[in-house]
């Protein structure tokens, strides 16, 4: 139901700059709506931007969508949140993260900081909780068209490897790579067959 961050506590980039004083409005619906218009202006930038969806199938902001994403993992941020909630890991889905969302936010930050977070994170953690949980179902919702229903994979290791955003940064980058090389590749193959 909202907080008023003193301006001595703006201790993260989160909190904002230290000469603002920090006001949440937490309720799920308002929270749901900013998101929300986050990916419509997304959306309109790259509608006037490129004409439309510059490929068969695009998510928010014009980016290419396949059709039928099949299974879904997720990890980094949707981990920690799952785990401050104390949702289901692995097996979850934007539907539970969207419940989870709606009981947070809909606290007292006097309610919220006795509960939360579930796992061991700080008590400082709970200035974002709200927001996270609520754009995370956005993002698959709203921004990936994921069904509410549908079922997601939470983790943070798989087979006692870590997984983050560094290694999905390194496997797109390489696969980009990949992509533009195997024309070149080809070519030279072919010629060594020649």
């Amino acid at each position: 139901q909202g907080f008023i961050a003193d301006k001595a506590e703006h201790s993260s980039v989160y909190d904002g700059p230290s000469n603002v004083q920090v006001a949440g409005v937490s309720t799920y619906e308002k929270c749901a709506g900013a998101v929300e218009d986050l990916f419509k202006a997304a959306n309109q930038a790259a509608v006037a931007a490129n004409g439309g969806c510059p490929h068969p199938s695009c998510s928010f902001g014009g980016t290419y969508q396949p059709v039928g994403l099949g299974a879904i993992w997720a990890f980094e941020n949707f981990y920690y949140t799952a785990k401050m909630l104390d949702l289901s890991t692995p097996d979850s889905s934007p539907l539970s993260m969207r419940s989870a969302a709606k009981q947070v936010c809909d606290l007292s930050w006097e309610k919220l900081t006795a509960l939360y977070p579930k796992d061991n994170s700080d008590k400082e953690e709970n200035n974002k909780l709200c927001f996270g949980a609520t754009y995370l179902d956005k993002f698959l919702t709203t921004g990936l068209g994921v069904q509410s229903s549908e079922h997601i994979t939470i983790q943070q290791e798989i087979d006692g490897q870590g997984i983050d955003w560094s290694l999905g940064a390194a496997i797109h980058e390489a696969s980009d790579f990949y992509g533009t090389q195997r024309g070149l590749l080809g070519s030279f193959m072919a010629f060594l067959a020649s």
